[in-house]
């Protein structure tokens, strides 16, 4: 190969580092091995920009792969990032196919040889849809929260199961409600088409009044 096409490929193919992330996914490169010139705005690649778009652009100070158009330092595109002993990889494993690691301490992580998909997220986490949402467990799933609000109705198809200090204090279900508490309520209760069976003795503070009384 010629020095004149070795020349030529050097100035089309170029590495510096990130010193600006702009609108539109643009970003302006500092080149070290030539005076520390600093280009226009460089498009950065994405895998996607019409009906679909992604976007996740690169942060000041990385690493940038670049293709510059024949023009020169003012039109050309961003192929990737990349790392080195400055900024290292996150994970040292050729287990995790995908992580990504945020600024904030969120990490999104899946470990192929665990076949687990882990989401650590420093602040509130929100899912919204315009139908329905359906999670899928094939053993069991755990929800570890101090305070759960439901808005809107429950359904539940299978038994309902209340455990406090490690034991099942109400339980409910298709045709029975088990309680080893005391039941407490500010308003009538009333039984429709079933009995009422005590075993132990009833008292009352007010009147007790029946047909059969």
């Amino acid at each position: 190969m010629s020095n004149s096409i070795l020349s030529e490929l050097k100035q089309l193919i170029r590495w510096g580092v990130i010193v600006s992330v702009n609108k539109n996914n643009t970003a302006r490169v500092q080149f070290s091995d030539i005076d520390n010139i600093v280009s226009y705005d460089l498009h950065i690649l994405v895998s996607n920009s019409n009906k679909n778009r992604y976007q996740a652009p690169p942060d000041v100070g990385c690493n940038a792969l670049c293709i510059m158009m024949p023009t020169g330092n003012s039109a050309g595109f961003i192929v990737g990032t990349f790392y080195n002993e400055k900024n290292p990889a996150p994970i040292d494993s050729l287990d995790n196919a995908v992580n990504w690691t945020f600024q904030d301490g969120t990490v999104l992580n899946y470990n192929t040889a665990t076949s687990t998909l882990t989401a650590d997220v420093s602040g509130p986490v929100e899912i919204k849809t315009t139908s329905t949402a359906i999670v899928d467990a094939a053993t069991s799933a755990t929800v570890v929260c101090p305070d759960i609000q439901l808005a809107g109705n429950v359904t539940i198809t299978g038994n309902l199961t209340v455990v406090a200090g490690g034991e099942v204090v109400a339980q409910i279900s298709s045709k029975n409600m088990t309680i080893t508490g005391q039941i407490t309520s500010t308003n009538d209760i009333l039984i429709t088409d079933g009995n009422l069976s005590v075993r132990g003795n009833v008292s009352a503070t007010g009147k007790i009044s029946g047909s059969n009384i």
